[in-house]
């Protein structure tokens, strides 16, 4: 049962699984970003026991890019990264200004500090590298597999052996959309009654009502050519969405996905998932269009 509270949360962990991807002609790299924040941390744990940082914190935000915030001698900054043609580069602002942050207070132990960071990158660029321009085409999982949207800006942000997340960025910073795969035990289920009562239950104990407040929740069987599968579209308001920017108005979870039993053992089954959290006004009405079509290139394995 609790494989259903990924339709709201997307919260698993991360190993490896069979990507298939095809490069595109004009591919270059970047370090993975998971990666450069180890090495980042790890900088700045030294820097604050020899005293050059008064302190620091990891900002952990959904799928797309952590923040840290960094203080020295009173000034304030705020460490992300940004992408371009040489690969990942580090952004250190003053915290609450658009100014590099060593031009806030004068101090050059941030700047160090940027400097050092950077270094790290180029530095390690051809041990972490990974494909920054790739086509991926399908996610082969061990009883499935499912076609990817056919844009270059998809991450994979979390995987294992038995499920694949993508992330891409939204219209705003604090905007994304995500796509969740994974391979399920099913219990045996005597009629879609009961298929559905099980994906219906599964969502009320596992949503978090403090946080969530439910717009819209439809669950419905559906005639596939994998036989019956259970079509879900929800709709939360997300009271505690983790943030990039200061905005505190709440965002909205739009969630359309499917769960379809193997036909060739209904023990097992695909749980297929496409999501878009946005700010009130921003819902994107090519959603569902788009999820169909992932829902329908799923095809499982003999």
């Amino acid at each position: 049962m609790k494989i259903i509270l990924l339709l709201l949360l997307f919260m698993q962990g991360c190993a490896s699984v069979d990507i298939q991807t095809t490069p595109s002609q004009d591919q270059y790299y970047k370090i993975e970003r998971s990666k450069a924040m180890l090495l980042t941390e790890d900088l700045l744990k030294t820097s604050l026991a020899n005293g050059f940082l008064d302190s620091y914190k990891r900002e952990d935000f959904e799928f797309i890019n952590d923040i840290f915030y960094v203080e020295s001698k009173g000034v304030k900054g705020r460490i992300s990264f940004v992408e371009n043609e040489k690969g990942l580069a580090v952004n250190m602002r003053a915290e609450g200004k658009d100014i590099p942050v060593w031009e806030a207070g004068g101090t050059g132990t941030l700047l160090g500090i940027y400097t050092n960071i950077q270094r790290l990158l180029n530095d390690n660029s051809g041990e972490l590298r990974k494909e920054k321009k790739q086509q991926l085409q399908r996610i082969a999982l061990k009883d499935f597999s499912c076609s990817v949207p056919n844009e270059d800006d998809w991450l994979v942000v979390q995987r294992n052996a038995d499920s694949v997340q993508l992330a891409k960025q939204g219209n705003g910073a604090d905007e994304t959309y995500a796509i969740q795969a994974r391979s399920l035990e099913l219990p045996q289920f005597y009629n879609d009654e009961a298929f559905i009562l099980f994906i219906e239950e599964g969502i009320k104990k596992y949503t978090d009502g403090s946080r969530f407040i439910e717009k819209k929740n439809e669950i419905s069987a559906a005639n596939t050519k994998h036989g019956t599968c259970i079509k879900f579209e929800s709709i939360h308001e997300d009271l505690s969405a983790k943030k990039r920017t200061n905005n505190s108005e709440p965002m909205f979870l739009e969630v359309i996905g499917t769960t379809c039993r193997n036909p060739h053992d209904h023990s097992k089954g695909a749980y297929l998932v496409y999501s878009n959290r946005y700010y009130s006004g921003n819902q994107d009405s090519s959603l569902s269009t788009q999820a169909q079509s992932l829902l329908n290139s799923l095809e499982f394995v003999k």
